[in-house]
């Protein structure tokens, strides 16, 4: 009788490791997927931050050259190089000086 139950069980025992494995497979993909999503995001926001640093850069380099231009001049100059605001521009040259 023993043998007829271990038989009888044997199925159930495959068929739930079957089914285990499926969802173990599917998580990983799931949390795969999550990953690369995140690499990516990661990615996008560093990439917006290097530019951001970059044109910081200009406009303190701009700022910084001595130029026959008034500052009514420059800063809206700086503006439309950089894409920087106004104020952020103000705030570069007020950190400079």
């Amino acid at each position: 009788m023993a043998n007829k139950n271990e038989n009888q069980r044997q199925p159930d025992t495959d068929t739930a490791l079957t089914i285990s494995n499926k969802v173990k497979s599917k998580m990983t993909t799931i949390a795969d997927q999550l990953r690369e999503e995140g690499i990516k995001e990661g990615r996008e926001e560093g990439i917006k931050e290097g530019i951001k640093l970059v044109k910081l850069e200009i406009a303190k380099q701009l700022l910084t050259e001595k130029s026959d231009l008034s500052d009514s001049e420059l800063i809206p100059m700086i503006q439309r190089i950089t894409d920087l605001s106004i104020e952020q521009i103000k705030e570069l040259q007020a950190d400079i000086e």
